[in-house]
């Protein structure tokens, strides 16, 4: 970096990289991880991926592991072609991404200098103070838990800088160097900012053109409009290799369409937290995405610059830019962002309004810079005198609103609130005495140990401080342990509010003695998430989950209506996250639909009833009969039943409504009746203890003796009552003996493999398998229709598929046994042996896909889509061959574009006269 001068800038920019050491220590120079949410369930097994992919010569074009499967270089949060983030992938993921963050804290500070010293001609220390505040401030600080957002937020600066230029002297070097700018921003993986940084720079370019050619003569700047046109152009085509494939995927996801205004607002930014977010809090972290912040001698610093900067056209436009951009983060508390959702195209995309908050960082910061710039350079004729009013009209201004809307405003701690005080008071202070014109070395130095300092103490509650030990990721948990060696090829979904504490607990405080309580609780957090695989996490332990949580343009649109089998329409996830809407496993012939084979459950509504333990994570309705497997030998003398009548409350107290028959492995058969208001009762009815659930109310607890010991094999329970049914929620084998108790699972769909700190069950249903073979279709193109009948009980999805188009004339009933078998199973590859004896549909259950293609024996055949949400193809009878392959054209599409730019540009290089390249 070079100033105007000429002189070299190379100490700032060293300057930022000691800075970044300073604030990302512990995650750079030590083998500490970040642990939050998003951090630890999005981008670890999002790089994870990527980089298992990249480092074996695979692109990473589809993702089986989440949704059922998705594309994962389509999905821009990934970054796969983002360039800067190639140098990390050989590192440990923690390490990884603590590096892509601080890299980009750097570049975000260096362009933001940069564009302070060519744009705005501010001397260094304003500069350098412009870029502090921009790239440490609250916004990019509270985004280290989302890399994509601090990856494409740190081009702003430059982008701008680079369009000025462009616009100001449209040389071929400028436009192809904004266009890479651009190129590289859409890389990075955030669309909305890179949305948000587009419509900046149209408003940075409106104002300069304004200021030079005035309103009346706009269409005279036309080619200067051109040649920033030209380089946005060129930045997306050279990024059609990353747009194309997101465009398309857009199109088919929750997003296309856009978003209601409701969805659109939501985390918009709350008139209470202004303060805390436009002020640093010391003490406590801001409120979720809401900072903005960037230090209150900075933000008087912004207050100066906007008011006396000798170039008043730019700082008008800047605070003008800062206004918009906090009204458009208030979202739906103000008519601006309502009017902008209706009018501006693209806000329906994207929801989060406080992200905003990018712009007013950039516009306070740079204003920041110029507030510096005016009492170092020109105090004397603004007369320091009328700063001194200005601060300190706004610091009783201040005062007053944070004490008479104290009811009306959240307000941190009062040691924060002191220390604002003393920073502002220290500042008028140093005015008032002429630091700024006697020693402005020392005034500098303090303005910015100030501010560098605040910024550091506001960040120590934020995410780059939540680390924890690299185990809290990479150490096998019992129940990953167990799925590994159980699971196979088929799914897991976890059903849990993750409330409970691992078993553990009191061992891992142990070994982490002296560490503060928060890392403990991060640790712990991060450890149940990957005990409960918690969406993402499964990939990066080789697991697949039905699943999964991206936040950006996933999942597809179609996975939340598949959602609909387990959940009412008004409590279908945008977000996918299945697990947070479920309270109690869903039925096994549903996840069967799904490939579910195993189910991770907790034990937070499970019960001890007289020491002995209760399993309440299914409900069994008896009608007729249920029988249920006792997995391991157990000797028992009584039987503990949690159930309820369903249906007939009119049963008179003692009349036997059912039979509970215990047999052994010889055949014995003990028989023990249940009494009506002895043994259960109606809700509401009877004096049994309530055993209460949180998912379907009430049962009663009691305990069956039986008249003597028996090595069960098989429980079964009879109804006898006639009309209504039994609900069985629970029941225990006791030997009374020893008070010993085995919990057995009150469905046959299921069984019990592993119980520790969570449990797993296996989903015993023959369906639950990726590839099958079906005779029987039904043509059901509409949404609602299709998962209607999908949820019918008569649906078997082993007999019967549901297609979007006609069915084949020729499926007829096989006629002996068949077979279909995966050979193969690849991300971007299946490939299945199959053998009918009359013509059929192959199901296989992965997502539909535009991209995917079939060759049958080596001839292509098309792909139907199964179920509503999975692949099928039509065999004929015979044994085959069949592949399916992932070969996305928009991808091949998007890289000819892509390569054809860098062609023209690297020609028009060759041929320009241009020596200045």
């Amino acid at each position: 970096m070079r100033d105007r001068t000429g002189g070299a800038d190379v100490p700032a920019l060293a300057g930022y990289v000691l800075l970044a050491c300073i604030f990302f220590w512990p995650t750079l120079f030590t083998n500490v991880i970040l642990t939050g949410y998003d951090t630890f369930t999005i981008f670890y097994p999002h790089r994870v991926a990527a980089a298992r992919a990249l480092l074996s010569g695979r692109l990473p074009l589809w993702n089986p592991d989440h949704f059922l499967g998705a594309p994962l270089l389509a999905n821009p949060q990934v970054a796969v072609l983002y360039p800067l983030n190639w140098p990390f992938l050989t590192m440990p993921v923690g390490q990884s991404l603590a590096w892509t963050m601080a890299v980009h804290f750097v570049l975000a500070a260096a362009f933001m200098y940069l564009f302070a010293r060519q744009a705005m001609t501010l001397t260094r220390p304003a500069a350098w103070m412009a870029g502090m505040a921009f790239s440490f401030g609250g916004f990019m600080a509270q985004q280290t838990g989302h890399l994509n957002q601090v990856s494409v937020a740190a081009w702003l600066p430059l982008i701008l800088l680079l369009g000025g230029k462009a616009w100001r002297w449209g040389r071929g070097r400028h436009i192809v160097a904004c266009g890479v700018a651009i190129a590289l921003q859409f890389l990075a993986g955030h669309s909305q900012e890179s949305y948000m940084i587009l419509v900046t720079l149209a408003a940075y370019i409106a104002f300069l053109t304004a200021t030079d050619f005035g309103l009346r003569r706009v269409l005279v700047s036309w080619p200067r409009l051109a040649s920033v046109v030209v380089a946005v152009m060129l930045g997306a085509s050279l990024s059609a290799v990353q747009l194309l494939p997101t465009l398309e995927l857009s199109r088919l996801s929750i997003r296309s369409g856009g978003l209601s205004f409701r969805q659109a607002s939501s985390f918009s930014l709350t008139p209470q937290d202004l303060t805390l977010s436009l002020l640093p809090n010391y003490h406590a972290s801001p409120p979720n995405e809401m900072a903005g912040y960037i230090g209150v001698a900075a933000l008087a610093l912004a207050l100066v610059g906007a008011c006396w900067f000798s170039r008043r056209s730019l700082a008008r436009f800047l605070a003008i830019l800062a206004g918009l951009a906090l009204v458009m983060a208030l979202g739906r508390y103000t008519p601006v962002y309502w009017a902008a959702y209706y009018l501006l195209p693209g806000v329906s995309f994207f929801r989060v309004p406080a992200r905003w908050l990018l712009v007013y960082s950039f516009a306070a910061a740079a204003l920041a810079g110029m507030g510096l710039d005016v009492l170092l350079q020109a105090s004397g004729r603004i007369g320091r005198r009328r700063v001194l009013a200005l601060l300190a009209i706004v610091l009783i201004v201040a005062g007053v609103v944070l004490s008479l809307g104290a009811s009306l405003l959240h307000l941190p701690s009062r040691a924060t609130m002191v220390t604002w005080g003393a920073v502002a008071v220290g500042l008028i202070v140093a005015i008032a005495l002429g630091l700024p014109d006697r020693r402005p070395m020392l005034f500098t130095g303090v303005i910015l140990l100030v501010t560098g300092s605040e910024l550091y103490a506001a960040g120590s509650h934020l995410e780059y401080n939540r680390y924890s030990a690299p185990e809290s990721l990479t150490s096998l948990r019992p129940a990953i342990a167990c799925l590994q060696t159980q699971v196979g090829g088929s799914r897991v979904l976890s059903v849990s509010d993750a409330t409970w504490d691992p078993g553990d607990l009191n061992e891992i405080r142990a070994g982490m003695a002296g560490v503060t309580p928060d890392r403990v609780a991060d640790y712990v957090a991060a450890i149940k998430n990957k005990e409960l695989l918690t969406p993402n996490l499964s990939g990066y332990f080789g697991l697949q989950s039905a699943d999964g949580y991206d936040g950006g343009v996933l999942p597809l649109e179609r996975y939340v209506d598949i959602e609909g089998l387990f959940l009412p329409a008004d409590q279908l996830s945008p977000d996918g996250r299945l697990r947070d809407h479920l309270t109690m496993i869903p039925d096994a012939r549903l996840l069967a639909l799904l490939d579910v084979g195993y189910v991770i459950g907790d034990k937070n509504h499970d019960v001890w009833l007289d020491d002995v333990y209760y399993d309440l994570a299914f409900a069994s309705r008896v009608t007729h009969t249920l029988t249920l497997t006792v997995e391991r030998p157990f000797i028992a003398t009584a039987v503990g039943l949690v159930s309820r009548l369903e249906g007939s409350s009119d049963v008179v107290s003692g009349t036997v409504i059912a039979r509970l028959m215990i047999s052994d492995a010889a055949g014995h058969i003990m028989t023990v009746p249940v009494a009506a208001g002895v043994h259960t009762a109606a809700a509401g009815q009877g004096a049994l203890p309530a055993v209460p659930t949180p998912a379907d109310g009430s049962y009663y607890y009691s305990i069956l003796a039986l008249p003597t010991a028996i090595k069960a094999q098989h429980v079964t329970i009879q109804y006898t009552g006639g009309s209504g049914a039994l609900a069985v929620r629970a029941l225990s084998l006791i030997d009374q003996r020893t008070a010993v108790g085995l919990a057995l699972t009150v469905t046959p769909d299921f069984n019990l493999v592993c119980s520790g700190d969570v449990k797993i069950y296996h989903n015993n249903l023959p369906t639950a398998t990726r590839l099958h073979i079906v005779h029987q279709a039904r043509n059901i193109s509409d949404a609602a229709n299709a998962i209607a009948v999908m949820r019918r009980p008569d649906f078997d999805p082993a007999q019967e598929v549901i297609l979007d188009e006609p069915v084949p004339p020729v499926l007829s009933a096989a006629d002996r046994p068949e077979e279909a078998r995966i050979e193969e199973y690849r991300p971007e590859r299946v490939t299945v042996s199959a053998s009918l004896s009359s013509p059929g549909v192959l199901v296989l259950g992965d997502a539909y896909y535009p991209g995917w293609q079939a060759r049958v024996d080596g001839t292509s055949v098309p792909i139907m889509r199964a179920n509503y949400f999975f692949r099928g193809i039509a065999l004929t009878a015979g044994q085959h061959r069949i592949e399916f392959v992932y070969q996305p054209q928009s991808l091949l599409r998007g890289a000819i574009v892509s390569l054809l730019t860098v062609v023209g540009i690297i020609l028009g290089i060759g041929a320009s006269r241009d020596r200045r390249w």
